[in-house]
C-alpha cells in the first residue's frame, strides 16, 4: 500500500475511485489513467515500452486501466420494474449529477469530486446571469430619464459591467478540461464533447469496498439516461444497454 495510507501517490489528495495496482500501490483511478495517457503521448517513448507504477516502477497490467468495472450491487429483477439491491446500505436519495458524452453512445458520469466542482462553478454562472439581467433592466429603466442623467448613469454601469462566468477549467486525471455552460460542452485539446446536468436524479449509496461508499444511480435512471458508468469505469449491469 501507499506510505500515505488513503492518499493518492499522484495528486496527494484523498483517493477518489481507488485502484490498486498489482504492486499493491493505491491511486485515484483517474490519476493513474491520466498519467498513463500522458506518458503514451510522449513522442520519444518506445512503442514496446510498458507502463509502470509511478512509485515503484513495477509494470502496470493494461487491463486494470482499460477494463475497469465498478463493483455495483445493482442487479436485475425480471419480475418487477423496480431495482433489486443486494447488501446495500441506506435508502434511495436524490442529488444533482453531471455527465459527459460517451464517444460510443450513452453518457459517463463525472466522478463525484469533479461533479461537485462543476456544480459550484455552475452556481457562479447562474448567479452572474441573474446579475447581468438585473443590470440590463436597470439600464432600461434609466433610459427613460432625462438625457444628461441617462448618459451619466449608463457610463457608470458600463464601467462596472457584470461578467457572465460561462466557462471554467477543472483538472481531471492530469488533464485540464474547459467547461462551457452556455454551449454545455467540455473541451480537451481541441476535442469537444457534450455535457449535461441532471437535477434530482435518484441514487443509492453503494458500498464498493470496506472504505468507500459511492453514490450510484438506480437501474431506472441508468436506463432512462443511458449512463454507462463513472469516469470511464463501467457499471457491470449485464444487459443494461441491450
Amino acid at each position: 500500500m501507499n506510505d500515505n495510507g488513503d492518499k493518492c501517490g499522484i495528486c496527494l489528495d484523498n483517493v477518489n475511485l481507488p485502484i490498486i495496482l498489482t504492486c499493491n500501490h493505491k491511486f485515484c483511478f483517474l490519476c493513474i489513467k491520466g498519467t498513463v495517457q500522458f506518458n503514451n503521448q510522449d513522442p520519444y517513448r518506445n512503442e514496446d515500452e510498458q507502463d509502470t507504477c509511478p512509485l515503484c516502477r513495477a509494470p502496470i497490467d493494461p487491463d486494470l486501466i482499460h477494463n475497469q468495472h465498478l463493483k455495483t450491487k445493482i442487479t436485475f429483477n425480471n419480475n418487477s420494474n423496480n431495482n433489486n439491491i443486494e447488501n446495500t446500505t441506506n435508502s434511495k436519495n436524490t442529488m444533482v449529477c453531471w455527465l459527459y458524452e460517451s464517444l460510443g453512445g450513452g453518457w459517463w458520469m463525472y466522478d463525484m469530486k469533479s461533479s461537485q466542482e462543476i456544480e459550484e462553478y455552475y452556481g457562479e454562472y447562474r448567479k452572474s446571469v441573474v446579475e447581468a439581467a438585473e443590470q440590463e433592466n436597470a439600464k432600461l429603466e434609466n433610459s427613460t430619464e432625462e438625457e444628461d442623467d441617462n448618459s451619466t448613469n449608463n457610463t457608470a454601469l458600463t464601467s462596472n459591467e457584470v461578467e457572465i462566468k460561462n466557462k471554467c477549467d477543472i483538472i481531471i486525471g492530469a488533464h485540464s478540461y474547459q467547461i462551457n455552460f452556455e454551449s454545455m460542452t467540455q473541451k480537451l485539446k481541441g476535442k469537444t464533447r457534450r455535457i449535461k446536468r441532471l437535477d434530482d436524479i435518484e441514487f443509492i449509496s453503494n458500498k464498493v469496498n470496506t472504505s468507500e461508499v459511492i453514490p450510484q444511480p438506480t437501474l431506472f435512471e441508468i436506463r432512462r439516461h443511458r449512463i454507462k458508468g463513472i469516469a470511464g469505469i463501467l457499471f457491470k449491469l449485464g444487459s443494461a444497454f441491450e
